[in-house]
């Protein structure tokens, strides 16, 4: 076997593996935005532990309202046959997603430097995921602006993946509090951020890789023809 069919066949293997995965993980992530859309509307009804939803009204509106539009709209973003059929749709939903995002990431780092639900160690968690967040959106936006439409999706789902922890965050915290009570919720919180936020980074970049690779595949598959012309 040659040196250039080895890494065709790694790719074609992952191609393949992505595809398996691709149904399970749309389960996962609809489950998700269910959660977080769920959590916005639980605050209309249920008082929140924050103190900052009572010091900062404004900052926790700038907060809740557009986390709760990114959980509607941006799973669509991903769906193939949207971006086919309703381009301008994808384009000027996607330049909303951007803003909402900022303000999402912004009003975060903000609330847990102000007035942090578990002092230092939120504050630590936050400083380090939600610039990355920011810096995802903005890579997102400058890389689709330039017509780098890979670099534009790799980084969008890297985005996209730090929205969804904070569902996970909620389906770590709870299961902790029930079983050891409020007076581990400072606890329960670190621990449940930075394990949902990593977790979710994590599985992003394998997910960008396989897909990455994915790609090769395709692009390889629609070359051929034209080598083959090119020899003949």
């Amino acid at each position: 076997m040659s040196t250039t069919q080895m890494p065709l066949k790694s790719h074609k293997r992952n191609a393949h593996l992505s595809e398996q995965l691709r149904k399970p993980l749309n389960i996962i992530v609809g489950l998700l935005c269910l959660i977080g859309v769920g959590a916005v509307l639980s605050l209309l009804f249920v008082p929140p532990i924050s103190p900052v939803f009572h010091i900062l009204p404004l900052i926790t509106f700038l907060h809740v309202l557009p986390a709760g539009l990114w959980m509607v709209l941006a799973p669509f973003q991903f769906v193939k046959r949207i971006r086919s059929r309703w381009l301008n749709y994808h384009r000027w939903t996607g330049r909303l997603l951007i803003i909402l995002g900022l303000l999402v990431g912004l009003s975060a780092v903000f609330m847990a430097l102000i007035t942090p639900i578990a002092g230092w160690g939120e504050r630590l968690i936050m400083a380090i995921y939600g610039p990355l967040f920011v810096v995802s959106l903005v890579k997102s936006f400058y890389h689709i602006r330039n017509h780098q439409v890979n670099q534009h999706r790799e980084w969008m789902i890297r985005a996209f993946a730090l929205t969804l922890a904070v569902s996970t965050v909620r389906l770590i915290e709870i299961p902790i509090l029930v079983v050891a009570g409020l007076a581990w919720l400072q606890v329960a919180y670190i621990v449940s951020n930075f394990t949902a936020f990593t977790l979710h980074l994590l599985v992003a970049e394998i997910w960008i890789r396989i897909t990455r690779r994915k790609r090769v595949v395709q692009q390889n598959a629609q070359s051929m023809p034209t080598l083959s012309s090119a020899v003949h």
